[in-house]
């Protein structure tokens, strides 16, 4: 996905910058790379086809709890530049009344955890709230602000071509986050951005009712402009 041009924090990346620190995981093998770990609690985390355009995907299955792709915690804290979190996400099946779940993905949280975090920036979707529209989340000491994206999730998956590029940018101050959704501006939250030490999340699902639910993930990443070169 290109960087965005426009919104709050798009002319951060109209050119390139000389304190690049890309990072990026395909998920192109089994074994997980970028520090990323994958956490399960009656769960499971597993390779799946891929599909053309589309090298490495994996599905995040809640299972009876939950199952976390994220880095170990603790990893960054946002600011001193700024922190972009992309992902590529499709949900197969939506959660309903019966196997209810909830979807997180493309930002930070602390974890890894079986729920919602104290501390956290990413993207949201719970079938039962906002309407089962996408939430632009941030978390601080447990205080949350969510805002609505206005874009409904969709069934599908990456041979449909029903997917989401996903991307969270916090500015260097670590004072606002900025949510877009194939390359547009969809919501931008100026409270409760966590200033704590966090792990870089690439995907969460968590039960909620019956067999829960799966989410699909084609790539994660996480870039870092440094204010100052390190």
């Amino acid at each position: 996905m290109p960087w965005p041009t426009s919104g709050p924090l798009g002319a951060t990346f109209r050119a390139p910058q000389l304190a690049w620190n890309p990072t990026g995981e395909d998920f192109l093998r089994a074994v997980l790379s970028l520090g990323l770990q994958d956490t399960s609690a009656g769960g499971s985390f597993d390779q799946i086809p891929s599909t053309p355009g589309h090298p490495g995907i994996f599905s995040v299955n809640s299972g009876s709890v939950a199952t976390t792709i994220q880095t170990p915690d603790g990893a960054i804290i946002l600011g001193g530049g700024v922190w972009s979190f992309q992902s590529l996400v499709a949900i197969p099946v939506l959660s309903n009344g019966t196997d209810r779940f909830r979807l997180r993905t493309a930002g930070v949280c602390n974890g890894p955890s079986t729920s919602l975090t104290n501390n956290e920036v990413n993207f949201r979707y719970e079938d039962d709230v906002n309407g089962g529209r996408w939430q632009a989340v941030a978390r601080s000491g447990g205080v949350e602000t969510a805002a609505d994206t206005g874009v409904t999730v969709d069934i599908g998956d990456f041979d449909t071509g029903v997917a989401y590029a996903l991307e969270v940018i916090v500015d260097a101050a670590a004072a606002v986050a900025a949510f877009y959704i194939d390359g547009g501006l969809v919501a931008q939250v100026a409270s409760n951005v966590p200033t704590t030490a966090v792990a870089m999340l690439a995907m969460q699902t968590d039960n909620i009712a019956g067999a829960g639910g799966v989410g699909y993930i084609d790539y994660f990443k996480p870039t870092f402009i440094e204010a100052t070169r390190r």
